[in-house]
């Protein structure tokens, strides 16, 4: 559980000999079992009574990857097997196989670890290899599987991975994934992987970020920024969003750049000041507004009156005293651009 120590488990425990009891019979049972389950690995042993062992020991435990490996291998046999008999019929049990195999992995993650790595990796196994990239699997289930898994935990960021194999499969474009990502930032602004989606989304588009949606994009992470100010999900998108602005990204002629760049240096400076005049983000997001007008308009008075690189690094060694060094070197670049 979180927020509980070992030491506080070991003491309840050491209070309770009838549940250490139990657990340690469970764990000399389990012991048993993988042990069994390993020699059988061995010696490539795959036959049902394996399979059906490996299996039972991943619902307890979904993160070992050996066992995983074991039914792999028992899998992919059984086609070929099928396969030297008649084609037909070893697609149709290719197809059973997937089902059966997706079922397994799922109540092993819901039930073992819903954020096992090695669990996760053989349901893109299941899907890529033995569901031959999608043509045996239902993957509008799929991807219903992980928006359910996502509503009750955004963070999972294995689901997430395993979500890019089906969007990938299902040939979901930009457009898809960036509405996606703006479902999950609207449940929850501190949701750095959708953020992150967002960004690879625009990335990916042919013509990389419209101007049109440039402002547009500006507005939905202030909206963020201004909920939750010390959020570092946010920046990190804002941070992204203000490089877009460099006269080398894919904007369109008409795009006022001085005006969207002044406009978030407007923007910065409130979100400060509503935090007294120590918000780290904000800033730091100053500074980074401050060193692109240095590069690329260096005719431009970037910051407000009274405020200078000097005063901006002062604050943030005030606020964050753990970063005091990078924070004299960020003055000492930015005092020398000027």
């Amino acid at each position: 559980m979180h927020g509980r120590k070992q030491k506080d488990r070991a003491l309840a425990e050491a209070e309770d000999p009838a549940k250490k009891a139990a657990r340690a019979a469970k764990y000399a049972k389990l012991r048993s079992l993988l042990h069994t389950a390993l020699e059988c690995r061995a010696a490539h042993d795959t036959s049902d009574a394996t399979m059906t062992l490996c299996g039972e020991l991943l619902c307890i435990n979904p993160s070992i990857n050996t066992l995983w490996n074991v039914r792999r291998d028992g899998l992919l046999a059984r086609i070929r097997a099928a396969g030297e008999k008649d084609e037909t019929a070893a697609q149709a049990l290719r197809e059973d196989l997937c089902k059966q195999e997706l079922e397994l992995n799922r109540h092993a993650l819901v039930k073992g670890n819903v954020k096992s790595h090695e669990g996760w990796s053989h349901r893109a196994w299941i899907v890529e290899v033995l569901g031959e990239d999608g043509s045996c699997i239902n993957v509008d289930r799929e991807l219903m599987l992980c928006d359910q898994l996502l509503a009750a935990d955004e963070r999972n960021f294995h689901c997430f991975q395993y979500r890019r194999v089906l969007a990938r499969i299902a040939k979901h474009g930009p457009d898809d994934d960036l509405r996606f990502a703006e479902g999950l930032v609207e449940r929850n602004f501190s949701n750095y992987s959708a953020w992150h989606l967002r960004i690879k989304a625009l990335e990916a588009r042919p013509d990389h970020l419209r101007a049109a949606d440039l402002e547009e994009e500006f507005g939905l992470v202030c909206n963020a920024l201004f909920t939750e100010p010390d959020d570092s999900s946010g920046w990190m998108y804002h941070r992204w969003l203000v490089g877009q602005l460099q006269p080398r990204s894919a904007l369109d002629d008409e795009v006022d750049r001085r005006r969207i760049l002044q406009d978030q240096v407007a923007t910065c400076t409130e979100l400060n000041e509503m935090e007294g005049g120590e918000s780290k983000w904000a800033l730091l997001g100053l500074c980074r507004l401050y060193e692109l007008g240095l590069r690329h308009y260096a005719d431009l008075d970037v910051l407000p009156p009274g405020t200078s690189a000097g005063s901006l690094c002062a604050a943030l060694k005030s606020c964050d005293p753990g970063h005091a060094v990078y924070y004299h070197h960020l003055e000492a670049k930015l005092t020398s651009m000027k």
